[in-house]
C-alpha cells in the first residue's frame, strides 16, 4: 500500500492539475504489475495529445493492491483503454488520469 505522505503528496498535486488543467483523452499503452512494498500495484503506462497536437507519454500506478492470481489477461487488457487525462497546459508533460486513483477508491 502507498504510505500517507506519497498518498496526500498525490491528492494534492491531482487536486492543483484538475483545477488549472485542460481535459483530453488518451490511450493506455502498457499494462503491469509492479511491486510496492508488500503488495502489487497496476502499473498503467498511458498516452496523450495536447491542444497543440504535441504527444506525450506517463505512467500512472494505483493505489490498490492487486493480489498474485490477477491473470495476465485481465492486466493486458488494460492496453488500447481509452483514459480521460488532465494535463498542465503550462507543462504538459505533467498529467494524471480522471477520475484520480484515490477518489475512486476513498469515495471523494
Amino acid at each position: 500500500m502507498i504510505d500517507d505522505f506519497t498518498t496526500k503528496t498525490r491528492r494534492k498535486r491531482d487536486i492543483h492539475l484538475i483545477s488549472i488543467g485542460n481535459a483530453t483523452c488518451g490511450e493506455v499503452i502498457e499494462a503491469s504489475l509492479i511491486r510496492e512494498r508488500y503488495s502489487r500495484c497496476l502499473r498503467l503506462v498511458y498516452r496523450y495529445q495536447d491542444s497543440a497536437g504535441t504527444y506525450y507519454q506517463c505512467s500512472d500506478k494505483s493505489s490498490v493492491s492487486f493480489d498474485r492470481r490477477m491473470s495476465s489477461r485481465m492486466i493486458a487488457s488494460q492496453v488500447g483503454r481509452k483514459v480521460a487525462v488532465v494535463y498542465d497546459p503550462a507543462k504538459p508533460s505533467r498529467s494524471t488520469l480522471y477520475p484520480p486513483k484515490w477518489a475512486i477508491s476513498s469515495g471523494h
